[in-house]
């Protein structure tokens, strides 16, 4: 199943302490999932293992993304108008730019299938020709 992956849930996939990192795992392995990667969420992914896991873990997810573990999808100039859009539309949930790429990405390869924690911000994302983003793992806990 190809989804569009957000940072949260790879974050949660690499670290095993994360309180999401069982659901994660456990809908990556069971639903066999080819995670589309936004160019924009690395610097993201890489500062958080960093940060939080360190160097190696960090080298390790660069490795992942030279051995094609991940797909990478780089923005086209329609992107960012798109981006743009929905950084406008849904200013009052402040969604960020990663996110607004993520959903612009999701549109133009039409996958409405997102690998994401953050149910908060991508439950109440509406697109024009889908009603509504179908969000992997289900399970969530709002905070």
């Amino acid at each position: 199943m190809r989804v569009i992956a957000d940072t949260g849930a790879v974050y949660a996939l690499l670290d095993e302490n994360d309180k999401w990192h069982n659901s994660c795992k456990r809908s990556f392995f069971d639903l066999n999932l080819e995670l589309i990667l936004p160019v924009t969420t690395i610097p993201e992914i890489c500062y958080l293992a960093n940060k939080y896991l360190g160097q190696k873990v960090e080298n390790a997810f660069i490795e992942s993304i030279l051995n094609g573990e991940f797909r990478i999808e780089e923005l086209k100039i329609d992107d960012y108008k798109i981006s743009l859009y929905y950084l406008k539309k849904y200013s009052d949930l402040n969604i960020g730019f990663v996110d607004s790429t993520i959903i612009s990405i999701a549109k133009r390869l039409q996958i409405y299938d997102l690998f994401t924690i953050d149910k908060r911000h991508f439950s109440q994302i509406k697109t024009k020709k889908r009603k509504s983003f179908n969000l992997i793992p289900e399970s969530f806990k709002i905070d």
